[in-house]
């Protein structure tokens, strides 16, 4: 998965939240979602991490949860926008 500029600035990857408060990701989640911004597949950020595939798709589901997003474009669009991840 490839995200682009444009995609972490369309409105429709960036669903309306209340300003509650989130608990900040981990440092093991936001390795993940930071090589999946970049495009990076899933078994390459395994490999790269030295973990499993289903570690990897744990860590992101746990963070696109946290945000309350539904899917991973979703979940970065919202993590660029607090600061968790960098473009």
């Amino acid at each position: 998965m490839v995200i682009t500029q444009q995609a972490l600035n369309d409105p429709a990857t960036a669903e309306d939240h209340d300003p509650v408060p989130l608990e900040p990701p981990s440092r093991e989640e936001i390795e993940v979602m930071q090589m999946i911004l970049a495009g990076i597949p899933d078994a390459a950020v395994a490999r790269r991490l030295g973990v499993s595939v289903v570690t990897v798709r744990r860590r992101s589901t746990r963070f696109r949860r946290r945000l309350g997003a539904v899917t991973r474009l979703q979940a970065v669009a919202r993590a660029v926008q607090l600061g968790w991840l960098q473009p």
